[in-house]
C-alpha cells in the first residue's frame, strides 16, 4: 500500500512560496535543489512530496543520476522535477512537468534551456548530497551560468515543523514505541542479536512503519560501540548482559530514531549505576529543552552533569533534530550557535560508553513547544 499523504496540498504551496520569496530576496534567478535516497530526500520531498524508490547507483554514458531527484524552481514560476522514476499514486505539488529518465542529468540540462537559465544566477540546495562528478558536468555544460550553495533557504524551513507534520512525527514515534516494547518484552538469554532484531523489525511493520534503516542490536562489551558493521549478529545474548537498541526508521516518510538498554537478567550495582547516571544525564537535558536557548548550551547541560560523575572521561553528548530526514539541524553539540524554536523536533541521546565493559545511550523524540517541551516518545527508560 502506498503512504497516504497527511500533509495538505496547502502545505506544500506555502512552502514554495516562501522558498521562491526567500530565493529572490537573494537576488536568485532560480534554484537547483537536490536530493538523494529516503536519508537525504529531504529537499525534494519538502517542497514537492516526492520520494525516490531508488538508492543512488553507479553512473555510464546512458545512466546518470539514478537515485537522485532534482527540482528546478525558477522564483517566479512552477517548478521542473527531474527524476529516475515516479512511484505510483504519488500525488506532486508545485510543478509544472516531470521529466523522467534514468539519464538525470541530461534531463536537468533540458529544464534548464527550457526555463533559459544558462547565463542566471542559480542557487544550489542540497549542495553536501550533489555530487561532485554532476556538478562538474553542470558548470561545464553552463559556463556562463552562475551557481551559489544556499542550502539554508531550504533547511531553515524544515527546522521548524508545521501542525501537520508534528502530527504525523507523532505517529511515527507511536510506532518506534511498539519497537522498544517489543524489545522489553521478548529479549532473553540464548537469544541471538539478529533474532532480537527480527522481532523488533516485525513489531514496528505491524505498527506501520514504511521503512527501516537501522535496527542496531549490540550486546556485552558491544554495546560500548556506537557504530559497528553490522548492525546486529548471530551472537548469542549471555545472561547478565547489557544490550542496547538503535532503531531508526519511517511512517509516511517522517524518521524516527530511538534508543534503549536492557540487562538480560539482574542488572549487578555497576551496570545500575551506569544506567541510572545516562537515564538522568538524558532527563536533564530534556527538561532544559526551551525555545532562545542556543544548541550548545543544551548539549553543554548533559556535558555538565557527566563531568561530575565517575563516568566523566566516557561521555558521549549527542542529539541532533529529527524531520524527512534521521539525522537534521540543528545538531545539539558543542560549537552550534542554533537558536532553539517552538516546533523544532529534537532527538535527545547523551550517553555513556565504557570500552570492553558496557555502554548506555537513552535516545528520545522532543518537541520544542512555548514553554519547554513534550515527549514524541512514551517507552519507559528503565526497564526494572
Amino acid at each position: 500500500m502506498v503512504s497516504e499523504n497527511l500533509i495538505p496540498k496547502s502545505e506544500f504551496e506555502t512552502r514554495i512560496k516562501k522558498t521562491q520569496k526567500k530565493a529572490e530576496e537573494k537576488g536568485l534567478d532560480a534554484l537547483l535543489i537536490f536530493s538523494s535516497f529516503i536519508e537525504r530526500e529531504g529537499n525534494v520531498g519538502y517542497l514537492t512530496n516526492y520520494h525516490s524508490a531508488f538508492p543512488p547507483c553507479a553512473s555510464d554514458d546512458k545512466r546518470k543520476g539514478i537515485g537522485f531527484s532534482c527540482f528546478l524552481l525558477p522564483v517566479n514560476d512552477e517548478g521542473i522535477l527531474i527524476v529516475d522514476s515516479v512511484t505510483a499514486d504519488m500525488p506532486l505539488y508545485g510543478i509544472r512537468e516531470v521529466k523522467k529518465g534514468l539519464d538525470v542529468l541530461s534531463n536537468i540540462v533540458k529544464a534548464f534551456k527550457e526555463l533559459r537559465l544558462e547565463e542566471k544566477h542559480v542557487g544550489i540546495v542540497g549542495a553536501d548530497v550533489l555530487p561532485v562528478k554532476f556538478y562538474n558536468f553542470l558548470k561545464e555544460k553552463f559556463s556562463k551560468t552562475v551557481f551559489e550553495s544556499v542550502d539554508y533557504i531550504v533547511e531553515n524551513q524544515r527546522m521548524i515543523k508545521s501542525e501537520s507534520e508534528i502530527k504525523v512525527m507523532k505517529k511515527a514515534a507511536e510506532v518506534a514505541d511498539e519497537g522498544l516494547k517489543r524489545f522489553f518484552e521478548i529479549t532473553k538469554e540464548d537469544m541471538s542479536e539478529y533474532e532480537v532484531a527480527l522481532e523488533v523489525e516485525k513489531a514496528c511493520f505491524e505498527a506501520g512503519a514504511e521503512y527501516l534503516a537501522r535496527i542496531r542490536v549490540h550486546s556485552g562489551e558491544w554495546s560500548a560501540t556506537t557504530a559497528r558493521w553490522p548492525f546486529s549478529t548471530q551472537k548469542k545474548i549471555r545472561k547478565g548482559e547489557v544490550v542496547l537498541l538503535d532503531l531508526v526508521g519511517w511512517y509516511n516518510h517522517y524518521a524516527f530514531d530511538v534508543g534503549r538498554v536492557l540487562v538480560v537478567g539482574k542488572p549487578d550495582k555497576k551496570q545500575k549505576e551506569v544506567f541510572e547516571t545516562a537515564v538522568q544525564a538524558e532527563e536533564a537535558e530534556i527538561n532544559a529543552v526551551k525555545p532562545g536557548l542556543k544548541a550548545e548550551e543544551l548539549s553543554a547541560v548533559a556535558e555538565k552533569f557527566l563531568a561530575k560523575t565517575d563516568f566523566k572521561d566516557y561521555a558521549s553528548p549527542l542529539g541532533h533534530g529529527i524531520g524527512l530526514e534521521v539525522v537534521e539541524n540543528p545538531w545539539i553539540m558543542r560549537g552550534n550557535k542554533t537558536v532553539l524554536k517552538p516546533n523544532m523536533v529534537l532527538c535527545i541521546e547523551p550517553g555513556i560508553m565504557v570500552p570492553g565493559f558496557m555502554g548506555v545511550r537513552i535516545e528520545d523524540i522532543v518537541v520544542v513547544t512555548k514553554t519547554g517541551f513534550r515527549y514524541l516518545t512514551e517507552t519507559p527508560k528503565i526497564p526494572w
